[in-house]
Parts: structure tokens; sequence; C-alpha cells
């Protein structure tokens, strides 16, 4: 088995090796970036049977470069990738896992999850947070294998959703639609609780991956 960790700091590479090859012996090469790890897979020749890609910023494209990278390298199945970060997870867990990752885990998690979430993704399997692979996003990715938000909204809440993407002010949502500021603020938090987010600035980041893509 061949797998290659991807993170930025020296103390969770070491962490991660020691975790995975205590579960199963295996090659193991650590890079510090995402050049390293591109450098790594093109370098490779046998096949590369988990990628762990330590984030601790926006690198979804990063990530999704890496797998473009990866595809003429890999022999049976798409690499197989777990995301470990500390960025919002009810964010960047559906956009890490509708740009090909198998899972997604933070870094405070016990050792005993990692290595679950290690586990059933080289079972073939996927892995997130069980709050998190309850909700509508996720199974929208799991069950369409794609994330379009916008369809978990009434065609109303679309229709403000559209607005406060824009900056508008509740206030001004409300003078355009001759609605009360209370009723638009009710919309509001009735789309962020349907995306499972609670900014709108999080709403955008996961409206605007379709952009990306």
């Amino acid at each position: 088995m061949k797998v290659i960790i991807k993170e930025a700091y020296p103390v969770m590479r070491i962490g991660l090796k020691r975790l995975i090859t205590n579960y199963c012996p295996c090659q193991i090469i650590s890079c510090a970036d995402v050049s390293q790890t591109i450098e790594a897979i093109g370098e490779s020749r046998q096949q590369i049977d988990l990628l762990v890609f330590g984030m601790h910023m926006d690198e979804v494209a990063d990530m999704k470069r890496v797998l473009a990278t990866a595809k003429p390298q890999v022999q049976r199945n798409d690499i197989r990738v777990l995301v470990i970060s500390d960025m919002c997870e009810s964010v960047y867990a559906p956009l890490c896992i509708s740009a090909g990752a198998k899972g997604f885990i933070s870094p405070h998690e016990p050792v005993e999850v990692v290595l679950a979430a290690i586990k059933a993704i080289l079972l073939g399997g996927m892995f997130v947070n069980r709050l998190l692979a309850r909700h509508p996003v996720m199974q929208q990715i799991v069950n369409k294998g794609e994330l379009n938000v916008f369809d978990l909204f009434s065609c109303r809440e679309q229709e403000i959703a559209e607005y406060l993407l824009k900056n508008t002010s509740l206030q001004d949502v409300g003078e355009k639609l001759n609605l009360s500021y209370t009723t638009v603020a009710t919309y509001r938090d009735r789309i962020l609780k349907k995306a499972n987010v609670k900014q709108i600035s999080h709403l955008s980041k996961l409206i605007g991956h379709r952009h990306e893509s």
C-alpha cells in the first residue's frame, strides 16, 4: 500500500505517518505543500491508495488540481482523498466531497476517529461526521453526485437568497418584495438552516463553487 500525506505542519505529518503505519505497514511519502504532492504523484510508479490532504486555508481548487494530476497515474480507481482540515466543516466538507474527496474530518478529532476515517476510505467508503452525514446538503452530494444548495430552497427562498448574496440589506429586500423586515429575517434564517451554515458569506462560498468548477 502507498500513501501520500500532504500537510504543512511537520508535527502533524509525523503523527499521521505513525498512525497509518501502526494500522497498516506501508510506503508513505510526506509532502509539505501542493507542489511537492503533485511531484510525488508524477514520480510514483505504483498505485496510490490514499492521499491525506491537510488543508488550513481554502485549497479546494488545489485539491482538484492534484486529483486531475493523479488521474493518469491511477490504474484502478480515482485516488482516495481524506481531507483533514480546521476550516469550517459545514462549508468545506461539502465543497471537498463534491470536488472528489472521500472524507473530511477535523484535526481536533480523537485518534480513533482519524483511524476510522482512514479505514472507511481505504475500504471504498466515505467519511464525514454523523450530523453532517445526515444533513440534506451532504445527502444531495451522495445521491446526486453534485452540490447545488439552491435546490434545497423554495422559490421564494431562492429569490431572497439571490438578494442576500448580493449583500442587499434585509430592509431593502423587504421593500423590493413587499415583505416586512421580520419576514425577510425569518426567510434568511430558514435559508441558512437549510444550507447548514451560519453566515451569508458561507452560503456564498457553497454557491460560488459552481462557477469555479
